[in-house]
């Protein structure tokens, strides 16, 4: 397949890297690379990307810019310059002298070949050294999520989380499942959808593969246990969903109204679609979408309470870079309160200083702000085409999303060549050719050899 080949180049790039501080062991290397600088004498910091997801990075560049006499940042982003094969360029340049200064991380990137090959610089020098911060102001979940032997690798300014919601009284409160015991529910209640009607087994495994994929890999030994009773059962709980989605199912311009009213109806078991992204979701969710109380159930296979963290951005500072401290003079904005108290206004996403959540959960307590009206009202949802009144929060909707943000451990992980692995494994399994424990077995053998040729 093209995408193996492209892969296996990326791979292949990715093993020339050298030992340095953030990944195994071994002493830093330090680059012979000066730091280029700007006609005007500006320290040029090179930030690379392959695509920029967060459209607020290019304003930040801007008002950097504009405002340091020292440092000038130069983004480069790869999709635009080159339109064969981008992913491939950027990672040759990381990998054969033309590294940046800071990379904006991408989950299409071989992220866990860059950290084992140490070539992310520990941020928790920087953080420790930087006197306006301390790793006491940040959401502790966020930093041990983005941890690697202590060390932290990559910086992320703001997130949502996701999670399988369900019915209390259908589901129970029980918070991280497994794989079993999602199948056990399932069995318990076989005259209910168990998801929405557009769910495959291609695009369960997608999603739960995702969101679990750190569960069956030892980042510290590069073990996996692809071949356990929780992948396998992981497998089974794919296979009952349908091969395809019907034909007419978007045909149907209304059909959204029927998946509405099968989850307040409570024939549908339980939903992933609901993200969680502010403190008011959980009264839009529990006093409209469900009409009851609801259970946070998280994801089968993703560890802690199953919920998985949705970075918006992701950054690092490359360890070899000469230009360290001005990667880390504009890195340190999105840490600010300035930043992340700008986050609060979009409701979009959570800020990850301690403060800045305080702030949007007192304001979660006194309702939507109206520019219009220059007050605070009940914010209200809308189900079947009619206004429904939510709201505000109390403490005790506050607290529960607080626990939930602080127990999540799971993190969106992809290695796209073992997801390839997976994938056309699973399908034979589908297709009825093995069983799923046959199945497991394969796919544990074919990881198996991948990691240990790519350590």
């Amino acid at each position: 397949m093209l995408f193996k080949k492209l892969y296996a180049l990326l791979t292949a790039a990715a093993l020339c890297l050298t030992v340095s501080s953030c990944g195994k062991g071994g002493e830093e290397q330090v680059s012979e690379v000066t730091a280029a600088t700007t006609a005007n004498g500006k320290k040029i910091i090179k930030m690379y990307a392959w695509l920029v997801t967060d459209n607020k990075l290019y304003d930040a560049v801007s008002d950097f810019n504009r405002k340091s006499s020292e440092y000038w940042v130069e983004l480069t982003e790869y999709v635009n310059v080159y339109k064969d094969e981008p992913l491939i360029r950027l990672n040759t340049d990381i990998t054969t002298g033309n590294a940046p200064d800071i990379l904006v991380v991408h989950q299409a990137m071989p992220v866990k070949s860059y950290i084992d090959k140490g070539l992310f610089a520990d941020l928790y020098e920087f953080i420790d050294s930087d006197p306006d911060l301390k790793r006491e102001d940040f959401l502790g979940s966020i930093f041990r999520a983005y941890e690697r032997g202590g060390k932290l690798c990559e910086l992320v300014p703001e997130f949502y989380i996701e999670t399988v919601t369900g019915k209390t009284s259908l589901v129970g409160d029980k918070q991280g499942r497994t794989a079993e015991e999602f199948i056990k529910l399932a069995e318990a209640y076989p005259d209910k959808k168990i998801m929405n009607g557009y769910t495959t087994k291609r695009s369960a495994l997608d999603m739960l593969v995702r969101y679990s994929f750190g569960s069956f890999i030892d980042q510290s030994t590069g073990k996996c246990s692809f071949d356990s009773e929780e992948f396998t059962a992981l497998l089974e709980f794919c296979d009952r969903f349908p091969f395809e989605i019907p034909k007419d199912y978007f045909e149907d311009e209304y059909k959204w109204i029927d998946e509405e009213y099968d989850l307040l109806n409570g024939n549908t078991l339980f939903s992933s679609e609901w993200v969680i992204a502010d403190f008011t979701v959980i009264r839009k969710l529990e006093r409209a979408i469900y009409g009851e109380p609801v259970t946070f159930m998280g994801f089968p296979g993703a560890g802690g309470n199953g919920a998985v963290m949705h970075p918006q951005s992701e950054y690092a500072v490359i360890s070899g870079s000469p230009n360290k401290e001005g990667a880390w003079e504009f890195l340190r904005y999105f840490y600010s309160e300035e930043y992340q108290d700008s986050i609060i206004s979009s409701n979009s996403n959570f800020p990850v200083r301690l403060s800045s959540l305080e702030i949007m959960a007192e304001n979660a307590k006194k309702g939507r702000y109206s520019a219009l009206e220059q007050k605070y009202e009940e914010p209200t949802w809308y189900l079947f085409g009619k206004e429904i009144t939510v709201g505000v929060n109390t403490d005790e909707d506050n607290r529960r999303i607080y626990d939930l943000l602080d127990s999540a451990v799971g993190v969106m992980e992809r290695d796209n060549y073992i997801y390839e692995i997976i994938s056309d494994e699973a399908a034979e399994y589908f297709g009825g050719q093995k069983s799923a424990e046959e199945t497991a077995e394969v796919i544990q053998n074919r990881v198996s050899n991948y990691l240990a040729e790519n350590r």
